[in-house]
């Protein structure tokens, strides 16, 4: 995993940007549910801080460049289906089966994902840090068809969050009707394993009812599982061809 060494070089890259906030100069943002975009039109900094980051700087900069894939077509955020959902919710699910864990889907909640997309060409780990920036880790939940059928609830009253293959649903209003996991009509009595960010597991986005249901933490951060997984397909010889799946439906 690039946790270790990237850990170090995004610290002192988000140390520099927020001693850069402390310029007199105010920065420009544009903010909206999905993602904050910061233009700092002043890069100017203290001398004493420039000293003290000048040997990671060209370090950082060559290790974010690194091209993991070729992109054939745009991956775009959106709702309730995108490209750039389906993508990283696939994701999720291919790796924890890829550990021998039983699994029945997948769920990455839409605020996580912070560009609004990946455009052609190369994609860099620098790219995938613009998408992931948190240090979310993946953890498997366990819990019975009610729980299921009133996170669905809470997706589709959202607009829709990323869903990997393994579940798909109709948003009637701000309910989820005609659940289907794994191709079969949701059972209430069922219990069904699912991964989803700890900070969701944790009651984030308003999912508190997952706070008393016990979490598997995998130790792995969900950003980390996105470079790997790019990356050994880019050495495979692959290129990123996102199709548009819908999962949601209505």
């Amino acid at each position: 995993m690039m946790r270790g060494k990237l850990g170090v070089f995004i610290s002192c890259f988000l140390l520099v940007s927020l001693i850069g906030c402390k310029s007199n100069k105010h920065l420009l943002a544009d903010i909206d549910n999905d993602y904050i975009y910061i233009n700092k039109e002043d890069k100017t900094i203290d001398q004493e801080v420039e000293d003290l980051i000048r040997p990671y700087r060209k370090e950082l900069s060559k290790e974010m460049d690194i091209v993991l894939i070729q992109n054939k077509n745009k991956i775009e955020k959106g709702r309730p289906n995108s490209t750039m959902g389906n993508w990283v919710s696939d994701i999720l699910l291919d790796y924890v089966k890829s550990e021998n864990i039983e699994i029945d889907f997948a769920v990455q909640n839409q605020g996580g994902l912070r560009t609004p997309y990946i455009g052609v060409g190369d994609v860099t780990i620098g790219k995938i840090f613009e998408l992931m920036p948190f240090d979310n880790m993946l953890v498997v939940l366990e819990a019975d068809g009610s729980v299921v059928q009133t996170f669905c609830n809470h997706i589709s009253a959202s607009g829709g969050w990323p869903l990997s293959r393994g579940i798909e649903f109709t948003m009637t209003g701000e309910q989820a009707t005609n659940i289907l996991i794994g191709g079969q009509a949701l059972d209430m009595e069922k219990t069904y394993r699912f991964a989803v960010p700890d900070y969701i597991a944790n009651g984030g986005s308003d999912c508190k009812f997952f706070i008393d249901i016990k979490q598997e933490n995998l130790g792995v951060f969900i950003r980390d599982l996105i470079i790997e997984d790019t990356k050994a397909r880019g050495a495979k010889g692959e290129i990123l061809d996102i199709q548009r799946e819908k999962r949601i439906h209505g």
